[in-house]
């Protein structure tokens, strides 16, 4: 008999024809998480804000918010961002997501821009930039560096430290209330939170070599 796959769906990042080459409004997402979603035996689906909410809520058993640019300052009352940020439409369709998919009892992982959108959804804060704002940081920007876990975490163990890819100049000044503190990069810069079914990863584990592990055991909570 034939069985319904897990069904687990993406959202990609937005532009509106100011980042790539066509000069029109684009959806983009790097392969790497329909991969890693795959080859865990799972069924990865692109959204877009043209389908229906009700329709993905139906479909898709979780939900991952891919990394993506900067969240707009006016999004949480930051200053005016002097880089191109992700287009409003994303965060305010992805908002909606977050509360439908939480409502629904479904799992939610945000990846980067998505770990701090789930953040900021929830009350918490952001470094708008960590190098500003972060005595002695380290680089998070296209390097690989350790992260150090406080707790156990989809799959990766309690006081272990963890190489991961890395690509961002923000993150989660303050977690949010009901979020519980799960890893720190060597700055202490936090780099994963939880909830009952929220997850937040600042790094790029479908990039690295412990993605696997990470999906499989968000995808478990999935089921």
């Amino acid at each position: 008999m034939h069985t319904r796959p897990t069904v687990i769906g993406v959202t990609p990042a937005f532009d509106e024809g100011v980042k790539l080459p066509a000069s029109q409004a684009s959806l983009y997402i790097r392969r790497e998480y329909t991969q890693v979603l795959n080859e865990a035996g799972v069924l990865p689906v692109i959204l877009s804000p043209d389908m229906p909410v009700e329709y993905i809520l139906e479909l898709c058993d979780g939900l991952v918010i891919s990394g993506g640019e900067d969240i707009p300052g006016e999004v949480y009352g930051g200053e005016k961002l002097l880089t191109v940020p992700e287009p409003l439409e994303r965060v305010m369709w992805e908002r909606v997501l977050i509360d439908r998919f939480t409502a629904a009892n479904k799992p939610i992982l945000g990846v980067c821009y998505g770990m701090q959108l789930l953040a900021l959804h929830y009350g918490g804060s952001l470094y708008q930039d960590i190098h500003a704002e972060v005595e002695l940081s380290i680089e998070h920007v296209g390097v690989t560096h350790d992260v150090s876990m406080k707790t156990d975490f989809l799959g990766l163990k309690k006081a272990q430290t963890y190489q991961v890819v890395s690509r961002h100049h923000q993150a989660v000044a303050t977690l949010p209330d009901g979020f519980e503190l799960c890893a720190v990069a060597p700055d202490g810069v936090i780099e994963a939170m939880q909830s009952e079914r929220s997850f937040g990863i600042q790094w790029h584990a479908e990039s690295d070599r412990n993605g696997s592990i990470l999906y499989r055991e968000f995808i478990a909570r999935c089921g």
